[in-house]
């Protein structure tokens, strides 16, 4: 699924700062932002997250600072990473700061989109700041997870609950690497057996031994993450998922392979290999696999 691609994409970046974290770099903060729409089609629910999303991870750079990486999370939310160092307080302003984004996106969009102006929202934002004591990864999510306000749903006129189950991060499926670039759920429907709202079950793999998972390291995925943003900030683009990025940049490949830069590109695999031989290549993944 695309979505619990997007998730490992988070997990191996709090890894990767959690990891820096403890070798003397600065603490950082998590923030976690959920959107829930109410009050029209399906399909206009999808379309009006997914631009307010699409909206706030492109600019994020810019609206929260330069310091600052900005990711999917879960359906209908984004997750935040900061680095907090000796200001406690960041992890608070910038869940404001994500909140206030999302809400006036929403406020735009109803007033000036006719389709979207019935639509009902609420913007719920919380935040954990890493320190020794939280530990994990599994830890640190959900604390932010929790931290979430349960009761924060005021949606205007809205007569009942949503129905639909809080977004969270799936990372058992996350850490097992299964079905990572398979189509996005928001397509086709939901995965078999889905996670209980709210829960963020452990992040180690229990996935068969057997099974020759392919491994990704934490820059691979920062950085097809990147390529993904900067394509999707073209509206033109707005529904592309990760899986077309990876599918094009695999057909390329096949394509010079079979061209006059086979050579070449053969011996960049080969410097591949020999960095990993060295200890250089797989070095990042393993130590967030531990």
């Amino acid at each position: 699924m695309a979505e619990a691609y997007l998730d490992r994409v988070l997990v191996a970046s709090v890894r990767e700062r959690i990891a820096a974290a403890r070798d003397g770099g600065p603490s950082f903060a998590v923030v976690l932002a959920q959107l829930d729409v109410d009050r029209v089609a399906e399909a206009t629910r999808r379309a009006m997250i997914h631009r307010a999303i699409r909206a706030t991870l492109g600019a994020s750079a810019t609206l929260l600072g330069g310091d600052v990486a900005a990711y999917r999370y879960g359906e209908s939310g984004v997750a935040v990473l900061a680095p907090a160092g000796r200001d406690p307080g960041r992890g608070e302003r910038l869940a404001a700061l994500v909140r206030a984004r999302l809400d006036e996106l929403m406020q735009t969009m109803t007033s000036t989109v006719r389709a979207f102006g019935t639509a009902r929202w609420s913007v719920r934002a919380g935040e954990a700041t890493w320190s020794e004591d939280i530990g994990t990864t599994t830890l640190l999510l959900r604390r932010a997870e929790r931290a979430l306000p349960e009761g924060d749903r005021d949606l205007a006129d809205a007569e009942a609950e949503l129905p639909r189950p809080v977004g969270h991060v799936d990372l058992e499926g996350v850490a097992a690497g299964a079905h990572l670039l398979e189509t996005d759920r928001l397509q086709h429907g939901p995965p078999v057996a889905p996670e209980p709202a709210g829960g963020v079950p452990n992040v180690e793999p229990e996935g068969d031994p057997g099974v020759d998972v392919p491994r990704l390291r934490e820059q691979d995925l920062h950085r097809l993450h990147q390529v993904w943003l900067e394509i999707t900030s073209n509206p033109e683009f707005s529904g592309l998922h990760h899986y077309h990025v990876v599918a094009l940049a695999l057909t390329e490949l096949q394509r010079e392979l079979h061209g006059p830069h086979r050579e070449q590109l053969l011996g960049e695999l080969r410097e591949e290999l020999r960095k990993e031989a060295a200890g250089e290549g797989w070095k990042a993944l393993e130590d967030g696999n531990r």
